[in-house]
């Protein structure tokens, strides 16, 4: 869409494979920009900076979850088991390790680089707001090492290098439920989900598209939604919790939030 990059990683969402693409851009060229922080201006200064750590932050963050499925072998506790085949209908525990088993047949575990903290690594978390539309981000978003494009329709079959693709664990889902949403909505969103993700993963992450549009309208940028209270109405997501959340971490300084 905005971005066009040499080398893309994709990572699926929960046992779904959504697809999230992930690539390098460079940075050179790029100025500061006047609603973002001057340490936005090199890597190095954006990995550099430092935070606070608010009592609000630390009660909801946890350094310990992993997000993603490490191998076959990876065992989910009763609970998570028990939330995950609520939202995905009869079934049995059983039935959803022995998937998780022979997925890992199929794609390879995570290498420990992935939770390299050392590696200083900016990434774009771009959702599908009326907020994007004409916004004219693409450069910004272009200047980060990943990319988070945050919706694709599921398929039946999806063409994807599979040494690049990733699980999301339904314990990382279930624990922003618990800690961040805090149970507000049936789960939360996948724009939410990749927030949170990349929270765990980068050093400096930053957000676009996410929101009402300027008329408060909630709807994907592609849509002519005339409704502003639809998506609130679905009562799937809780979209005024997760984006007072977003404010809140932006406010805090742990994101950079763009509209």
């Amino acid at each position: 869409m905005l971005c066009q990059r040499r080398t893309r990683v994709v990572l699926a969402l929960c046992l779904l494979l959504v697809l999230w693409q992930c690539f390098r851009a460079p940075t050179d060229g790029l100025g500061p920009f006047p609603w973002a922080p001057s340490l936005f201006d090199t890597p190095a200064a954006r990995c550099g900076a430092s935070t606070n750590s608010s009592a609000w932050f630390s009660a909801r963050y946890n350094m310990s979850m992993e997000p993603l499925l490490t191998g076959a072998a990876h065992e989910l506790s009763s609970d998570v088991v028990q939330w995950w085949l609520t939202l995905q209908g009869p079934s049995s525990g059983g039935q959803l390790q022995a998937i998780i088993q022979q997925l890992f047949t199929v794609l390879r575990a995570p290498t420990s680089g992935m939770w390299d903290t050392s590696r200083c690594r900016t990434c774009a978390v771009v959702g599908n707001s009326g907020w994007l539309k004409g916004s004219g981000h693409g450069l910004r978003i272009d200047a980060h090492d990943w990319v988070l494009s945050t919706y694709m329709r599921v398929k039946q079959f999806i063409k994807a290098d599979r040494n690049k693709v990733l699980i999301l664990s339904p314990a990382f889902l279930k624990y922003i439920h618990d800690n961040w949403t805090q149970r507000h909505g049936r789960y939360p969103s996948t724009g939410f989900t990749a927030l949170l993700f990349a929270l765990h993963l980068c050093q400096q992450v930053s957000v676009f598209g996410f929101g009402a549009d300027s008329e408060g309208n909630w709807h994907h940028y592609w849509e002519k939604n005339r409704w502003s209270g639809a998506f609130r109405r679905t009562r799937v997501h809780d979209a005024d919790v997760e984006f007072s959340i977003i404010e809140r971490l932006a406010a805090e300084g742990r994101i950079l939030f763009y509209k």
